[in-house]
């Protein structure tokens, strides 16, 4: 992910924060601020803290989710590009959600790990779209030890719905928009299968 993509995003998740309890919000204040103190690369970005961004004006647990935001690394280029139904029956469950592609549900890796959870929600999605695979291992384990399935997994304070394999939030910032807003007795944006 590169550093216009992380400055956007953030910029799209504070923005919306501040449109929920009607404040507004100078982006070129915060942009300016957070170039000032050094925040002009992507490897820079990952040096923030929360407690940085909170003295730039951000409440404390924005703050925490932008800094989250900034750490994100690009985890796409770790998943093999073919797996084999025969390698897929012997990978386990740690490899078989690393490999796990959501735009491919169909393939050997999503039938084998949407057969060992029998089709229970068990991925979870960070702000950027992709798999979250230590919460969703997690939540695979939990299946597999005979807990019931969740709708919603706090992920560091935040709520986050929870998918079956082959389900996705329709994009990112939808995704965003849709765990708060369903947590919250409204309708969510409806997921797209596939």
């Amino acid at each position: 992910m590169s550093y216009q993509d992380k400055i956007t995003r953030a910029l799209v998740v504070i923005e919306e924060h501040y449109a929920e309890v009607c404040q507004d919000f100078d982006s070129d204040s915060f942009l300016n601020k957070l170039r000032k103190d050094g925040g002009t690369s992507e490897e820079t970005l990952r040096q923030f803290t929360w407690e940085d961004l909170q003295s730039y004006g951000l409440p404390k647990v924005l703050a925490r989710r932008v800094a989250e935001m900034f750490r994100e690394t690009d985890t796409t280029k770790q998943r093999p590009a073919f797996v084999s139904a025969n390698k897929a029956e012997r990978m386990t469950p740690a490899e078989l959600v690393a490999a796990y592609d959501p735009r491919d549900p169909s393939n050997a890796v999503g039938t084998r790990l949407s057969g060992m959870v029998n089709n229970q929600p068990c991925i979870v999605f960070t702000d950027n779209g992709q798999v979250d695979a230590e919460n969703s291992l997690t939540l695979v384990n939990e299946l597999r030890d005979g807990f019931p399935p969740r709708d919603i997994l706090l992920v560091s304070g935040h709520p986050r719905k929870v998918y079956r394999i082959g389900e996705r939030p329709t994009s990112w910032r939808m995704k965003i928009r849709s765990t708060p807003a369903r947590f919250f007795g409204r309708t969510a944006p409806a997921t797209r299968q596939g």
